[in-house]
């Protein structure tokens, strides 16, 4: 049901982006093709999908827990503040971005009544930071040197600043997933985890291979259902993981 609630909540919140970005998505090659910027659907009825979705999700947050209920209105409130301005500000966007997954992976711990662990905490941070500088680095790149004309915020960017955040953001994720693996509790009389590192710096090493080479990295959710040596990686690493963690 937690999973439910933020599904929900994030696909009314990317309707009101959407709605609210229309005029200049028609300008991007991609999202120009979205169902709101082809004017395939209405305002009417993206009105009513997202006030029911809305619904939706408060309905079940406040089911399961209070806390959790805090979580989806605090990704509500930032996601809301993202689409009317903090998308606007370079830099303030990313992090934005980057906060919007904090929620997310906080809600799925106080739906598990489980505490999440600092480490976790900024493994989940530094991976969306370089997830989303490689995102604007995409977009800078689509369009030459106009990219105000799509968004703001990339008149605030230059190639340059943005390789170095990809490049500097990549190397702070795989040290504090490294670190994690060493001060976590299953780890605590085994660090077998460790051995899981070399597939997450094979999976980011791989993306920026993708980011840097292939000037991709606009939707990274497709490079991570296309590009196979992405795939392989990362599904490496979840069996090592359970292998792993499983040792007797």
């Amino acid at each position: 049901l937690a999973v439910v609630a933020f599904c929900a909540a994030s696909s009314a919140m990317y309707i009101v982006n959407d709605w609210h970005d229309r005029a200049r998505d028609r300008l991007h090659p991609v999202k120009r093709q979205r169902p709101i910027a082809s004017g395939a659907i209405g305002r009417r009825a993206a009105g009513v999908t997202a006030t029911a979705l809305f619904a939706l999700a408060l309905t079940i947050s406040v089911g399961l827990s209070w806390s959790f209920a805090a979580c989806i209105v605090a990704y509500l409130a930032l996601t809301t503040s993202y689409t009317y301005s903090l998308k606007n500000y370079a830099g303030i966007d990313v992090v934005a971005i980057a906060s919007g997954f904090l929620l997310r992976a906080m809600g799925g711990a106080l739906a598990v009544n489980v505490p999440m662990s600092s480490w976790l905490f900024l493994c989940t941070f530094l991976l969306a930071l370089f997830l989303g500088f490689g995102k604007r680095r995409h977009e800078l790149l689509l369009f030459n040197g106009a990219g105000g004309l799509h968004r703001d915020a990339l008149s605030g960017y230059s190639r340059r600043q943005l390789d170095w955040a990809v490049v500097l953001t990549a190397i702070a994720s795989v040290i504090a997933y490294s670190i994690y693996t060493l001060v976590t509790n299953s780890a605590a009389t085994d660090n077998a985890l460790v051995l899981t590192v070399p597939f997450v710096a094979l999976a980011i090493g791989r993306y920026m291979v993708l980011v840097f080479r292939c000037g991709l990295g606009g939707a990274p959710e497709m490079l991570l259902l296309k590009d196979r040596p992405l795939k392989l990686s990362i599904l490496a690493w979840g069996v090592a993981t359970l292998i792993m963690l499983n040792l007797p």
